[in-house]
């Protein structure tokens, strides 16, 4: 399965917001950090605050967009983990998390959980590879010009869970280095999948692939009733 190459695009702004939390009280900023890193999400722009000897509070925001210069070339239709996952597919995000961090042992491991407002959209187009495989049936490039599969989360709210570090829990001031590694339910996609006949395909071929193209949306759409989506990341912060 060959795929042409990805244009990068990366976020073109960082959220003013969480600079701003720093002037609004000089008691409130005090024990204030803010972070910036990269995951799965994207660029990631986070700000902290330490709420007892064994928790954190932040609040964070990720942002990322590459666009794919030209569609995919492959028989069978991707697995939407591939999509997530790959880089196959023109995709943005925008994720915005209120997370709360346990530290155990009051060293720089931590346990997470809060929840993360998501804004997600993929789309990819597959012109094929001499054939298309369509709900296990398949069709010449001569009947299919091409398939399209997209999904979208828009302001859905998801729970998220996981482990991560930081090194800088226990420190008044100064640099620090942090991680994380968990996931989070994602619930209402909406998911559409379609096919495009040639004008001179004969029509029962074009009858019996829009019966297809139908069941495998029914197919993916079942894959999507609850899809729990790895995510990661890790940031460089600064504690005041």
């Amino acid at each position: 399965m060959k795929f042409v190459p990805i244009t990068v695009i990366s976020s073109k702004k960082a959220p003013v917001f969480l600079c701003c939390l720093l002037y609004l009280n000089p008691l409130i900023a005090t024990g204030f950090e803010l972070g910036y890193g990269f995951g799965s999400m994207g660029l990631k722009y986070e700000a902290g605050h330490k709420l007892s000897e064994r928790s954190n509070l932040r609040l964070g925001s990720s942002e990322f967009e590459y666009i794919a210069s030209n569609g995919g070339n492959a028989a069978d239709i991707l697995s939407i983990s591939e999509m997530l996952l790959g880089q196959d597919a023109t995709v943005a995000i925008k994720q915005l998390s209120l997370l709360v961090d346990y530290h155990p042992w009051r060293g720089d491991f931590r346990f997470t959980g809060g929840i993360i407002k998501n804004k997600l959209i993929l789309e990819l187009v597959n012109y094929g590879d001499g054939e298309f495989i369509i709900n296990n049936s398949r069709f010449s490039d001569q009947i299919v010009d091409s398939t399209e599969l997209t999904m979208q989360l828009s302001n859905g709210v998801s729970p998220y869970f996981g482990v991560g570090w930081s090194t800088g829990f226990e420190q008044n001031s100064g640099l620090s280095f942090s991680g994380d590694l968990g996931f989070y339910y994602a619930v209402d996609f909406a998911l559409n999948f379609s096919a495009v006949c040639k004008a001179e395909a004969a029509a029962i071929d074009c009858s019996k692939l829009r019966a297809e193209t139908s069941r495998q949306q029914r197919k993916l759409r079942e894959d999507l009733e609850l899809l729990i989506l790895p995510t990661f990341g890790v940031a460089l912060s600064y504690k005041f």
